[in-house]
This record gives C-alpha cells, sequence and structure tokens, in this order.
C-alpha cells in the first residue's frame, strides 16, 4: 500500500509540473467546488440561481440570420447521431456504446444511471447528460416528441442534482453541459422559425438553457482546456449570438478567451492540438460558431475564419476513402457527421500535416496514414496514444490495418491497452511501454 501510494503522489506530482499557475488554481477550484457543493447543494444550487437569473433570455425576435445559420450549422452533430433515437426516448429508453436502458418514460429517467461497463468515468450517463436526441425531436418530432421534451427537461431539473457524488463528471460536468446547450440551443432556434414550438415548452426551454448558461459561465473548464475549453466557449458565443444585447464586460471575455484558446489547441496545418480526428469535428463546429458570431471582434472572426478553413483540411486528411474517420488516439465511428455529409468549403485535405505529425499517401487500390507526432499538448495528453510511427492501411476500399480506436474513457484494464504502444500498428517492445498514464 505505501508503494501504490508513493507511486501514485509521484505521478501526480510529475503531471502536475506539466500544467500552467492558471490551470492549477482551476484544478483547485474545482475540487473546492466538488466537496462543497455535494455537502451543500441547496447553497450551490441558488448560487447558480443568481448567475442564471442575469443571463439574458432567448427572444425568438432577436434571433436573426446569424442565429439561425449556427443553428443549421450546430444541427448536424446531433441530428445524424440521433434521429433514428427519438422513438426510443419518446418512450424513456437510451442506448449509448451498445448499452440500452429503459427507464419507463421521459419523466422517469434516472440521470445518474451506471453502466456496468464503466468504472469511475461514466461516459454513457455523459452522452445521456448532453440531451443530444432533444434537438432532432424538436426539429422532426412529433407531438409525442415535442410532450416528451418537456418531460426530459422536467425531469432532469427534479433529479440532476448537485449533490449526487459525481455529478460534475457526467450530467453537471461542464462539457455535457456545452453539449447540452448546443443541441438544444440549435433544435430551439430552427423549431421556433418553424412555428413548431408551443409557448409552454418554450418558456420551458428558455429557462432551462439560461441556468445551464449560468452553470457554465461559472464553470469553464480552464483547468482541462485544450477542447473542453473551446466546447465551453461555443456553446456560450452561440448562446450569447440568439439574444439581444449582452454585457459589455462578457463580450470582451468571450473575445479574448476565444482568441486565447484558437492560438492554443489549433495547429498552424489545422488539427486540434488533441491529435484526434473525431474531436476534430467538434472543432470544426466551434470555429465555424466563432467565424459567424458577430458578437466577437472583427479580428477573432478572422482568426477563427482562418482556422476553419484549414481545421477542415485537416479533417479531410484524417478521413479515410470510405468516409470514415482515422481512429488515431481517442476516437471512434459516430461521435461526429462525415466530414462530406455537412456543407463545408470543397477541397481536398493535405497529404502533409506537419505540424500534428501525420502524411497520408494514396496510390491505386492503396491508402495509408502514418502517426509520427508527439502523444498531445504537453499540458493536458489525456487523449493521447502510444501509438508513435503506428499506420492505418486500408486496400482496395477495406480497412487493412485498423488502429483500435477507444472503448471506454474508464481507468482500468481495458483503457490501459487501447492506449498502449502494444495496441498499434507501430513498434513496441514486449514488456515496456514509452508512456506512464
Amino acid at each position: 500500500m505505501v508503494g501504490t501510494t508513493s507511486t501514485s503522489a509521484g505521478t501526480t506530482a510529475r503531471a502536475a509540473l506539466r500544467l500552467s499557475s492558471r490551470q492549477v488554481a482551476y484544478h483547485l477550484r474545482r475540487k473546492g467546488r466538488n466537496t462543497l457543493a455535494r455537502r451543500f447543494p441547496g447553497a450551490y444550487e441558488r448560487r447558480i440561481d443568481q448567475i442564471a437569473r442575469a443571463v439574458p433570455r432567448l427572444d425568438p425576435a432577436a434571433i436573426d440570420d446569424v442565429g439561425r445559420s449556427m443553428a443549421r450549422a450546430v444541427s448536424p452533430f446531433y441530428v445524424d447521431e440521433y434521429v433514428s433515437s427519438i422513438d426510443d426516448a419518446a418512450r424513456g429508453t437510451f442506448t449509448f456504446f451498445g448499452q440500452r436502458v429503459k427507464f419507463g418514460g421521459p419523466a422517469a429517467v434516472d440521470w445518474h444511471h451506471q453502466v456496468d461497463a464503466e468504472n469511475d468515468f461514466h461516459l454513457w450517463r455523459m452522452k445521456l447528460g448532453h440531451m443530444g436526441v432533444i434537438c432532432p425531436m424538436l426539429i422532426v418530432g412529433d407531438d409525442q416528441h415535442l410532450t416528451a421534451v418537456g418531460e426530459l427537461i422536467g425531469s432532469y431539473r427534479a433529479r440532476a442534482s448537485f449533490g449526487t457524488p459525481g455529478c460534475f463528471s457526467s450530467y453537471w460536468f461542464p462539457y455535457s453541459v456545452s453539449h447540452r446547450i448546443l443541441a438544444l440551443l440549435a433544435g430551439y432556434v430552427l423549431a421556433t422559425d418553424q412555428g413548431r414550438v408551443a409557448d409552454e415548452l418554450r418558456h420551458d426551454l428558455e429557462e432551462f438553457l439560461a441556468y445551464n448558461v449560468g452553470f457554465l459561465l461559472d464553470n469553464v473548464e480552464h483547468e482541462l482546456k485544450n477542447n473542453h475549453v473551446e466546447r465551453n466557449l461555443a456553446a456560450l458565443v452561440f448562446y450569447f449570438s440568439c439574444v439581444g444585447e449582452i454585457p459589455a464586460r462578457l463580450r470582451r471575455r468571450l473575445d479574448v478567451e476565444v482568441r486565447k484558446i484558437i492560438h492554443a489547441c489549433v495547429l498552424p496545418d489545422g488539427l486540434i492540438v488533441e491529435r484526434s480526428a473525431m474531436y476534430q469535428g467538434l472543432t470544426v463546429m466551434s470555429l465555424d460558431i466563432f467565424a459567424r458570431a458577430t458578437l466577437l471582434s472583427h479580428d477573432t472572426r478572422e482568426l477563427a475564419r482562418a482556422a476553419h478553413e484549414r481545421a477542415v483540411g485537416a479533417w479531410r486528411t484524417m478521413t479515410h476513402p470510405d468516409g470514415e474517420i482515422a481512429l488515431f488516439n481517442d476516437s471512434w465511428f459516430a461521435e461526429v457527421p462525415r466530414v462530406a455529409s455537412l456543407a463545408l468549403p470543397e477541397g481536398e485535405g493535405p497529404g502533409l500535416l506537419p505540424d500534428a505529425g501525420y502524411a497520408r499517401l494514396e496510390s491505386t487500390g492503396v491508402f495509408v496514414l502514418m502517426d509520427a507526432g508527439p502523444i498531445g499538448p504537453t499540458w493536458n495528453p489525456g487523449h493521447g496514444h502510444a501509438d508513435f510511427l503506428s499506420i492505418e492501411v486500408d486496400v482496395d476500399g477495406k480497412r487493412l490495418l485498423v488502429d483500435p480506436g477507444t472503448y471506454q474513457y474508464s481507468s482500468g484494464q481495458r483503457r490501459a491497452f487501447e492506449r498502449a504502444a502494444r495496441s498499434h500498428n507501430g513498434p513496441a517492445v514486449p514488456g515496456v511501454e514509452p508512456v506512464d498514464y
């Protein structure tokens, strides 16, 4: 036990040395929040209520062509994944990662449900908390689906307590809250524009979104940086693009933080610093929002526009001829739409991504992607795998050498195996792993 504790403390110390002082401060703040909110959930809820009351409410009359264009750009990221699930969701049944759970109705959803396949990091519950299925329910659902949307929101407000252990790593994880805002807001804008949402449901959506925005304003994930902050900011910029006037101080804050995250996390060749083709798709969505947002300064929008153009090309580079993404690092299919299915600038991706360390070669009947890049950003390589000099190969349109991708995020043998050098198509020494996670 002493040896285990010493090793854990040493690993923690080495990890902490990689962090900026700002990240350390936010890590400590997060730990304090987790402890105090669990002990005094009513007090923390009152805090978020107070912040949310100051959040401007959505106003359909204030949503202009910019807000509608954002909604059209965002909605495919949720409609493509969830449109086939809206009937199940209306009955309170949800399937993520092959795990199907029947709650008995949308009003009976247990937002803290645990599946046996997961340990300490509950990705199933996090996906449930995204509420991505509500986007297509609002846009293409019938009266049954719209009724279920109201019941899901009501169930969440009644059951998703701040006092439940683990809530801040699942349904109140700021990353989950960001997806929830993006999905519900895109659905709200498009459905309201079509006159599909009754006044009562529209009011419930407006209040629920304002509460989530209030929570997110207080919990931007600067401790994790990377795609988390990018997703947080995308949700906030989208929301505040759909209201009337916003405080000048908040406008300046968003402008500064958007510039910072683009510079920090989008490499010059267009790939994100975490080097995952799956997360690249989400970055393309975020950059699209930033580039459209008139609440941001001209210079920031131009920075985002140029980064978006490069990011689309890099995403195409990391896409196989079958239309699906490469699986290097933390990736899996169906989390993002295929790049070819989105209304994005035309063109081929470059064959070489020198900053990310990927190269793409194609010849008659043969396709190869090669990885010679770092495991990830030094401050947080959490999505990286030990796949240096690994390759993915297709022959005659079929995948032949395949990266294992990612099955789960929970710590344990399966996660360690998926990230290990011995699991990838590159050099490995038996019994030796080059990375200590």
